[in-house]
């Protein structure tokens, strides 16, 4: 990937590396977290989430506490969530109320898929409705029947826009 000229390509095919998170990459992912470009540190950070090697815990850990770029730090984040830091869920929370980022935080929780459930019930009562809303739209994907019953209060929620995402996930979930 890295012999190309054309800079765009080249960055294209480094994203497409880290989404097939082959172990064999572990090595360039880790390497590209101090990348001088974002786009690079977001992708190696999610190589080394698909990858899920707990050996390069330490180095996203590093890379986390010297990164500035708020969506570095998401991508981190899931990172160290999937390699077993289940602590860094709650950046990842905090990425659903951020005009900028929060489809970013909400791609991670779909990715994550069932297994972060759990985490995101306990959420629901945030205060923040644009946090509400979207834990609503991301349940309505990844949760399952069980879910439901935590969805239905926010029925009664102050915000229509909580009140309108419970009600689609919860058909959502109903049709499955």
């Amino acid at each position: 990937y890295d012999q190309n000229p054309d800079t765009k390509l080249r960055l294209t095919a480094f994203q497409a590396i880290s989404m097939v998170g082959d172990a064999s990459s572990l090595n360039l992912f880790v390497q590209k977290l101090k990348d001088p470009d974002k786009p690079y540190r977001i992708a190696a950070a999610e190589g080394i989430a698909r990858v899920g090697d707990k050996s390069a815990t330490e180095d996203v850990s590093t890379a986390y506490i010297k990164e500035k770029e708020y969506g570095c730090q998401l991508a981190m984040s899931y990172a160290l969530y999937q390699l077993g830091r289940k602590e860094y869920i709650e950046k990842l929370i905090s990425g659903l109320k951020e005009t900028y980022y929060h489809d970013q935080a909400e791609a991670y929780f779909l990715e994550i898929g069932s297994p972060v459930v759990p985490e995101l019930v306990k959420n629901l009562s945030n205060t923040n409705a644009d946090v509400r809303q979207r834990l609503c739209m991301v349940l309505g994907f990844i949760g399952d029947s069980t879910t439901i019953e935590s969805l239905k209060p926010l029925l009664q929620d102050t915000n229509s826009s909580v009140v309108s995402e419970a009600a689609l996930a919860i058909r959502r979930l109903n049709a499955k």
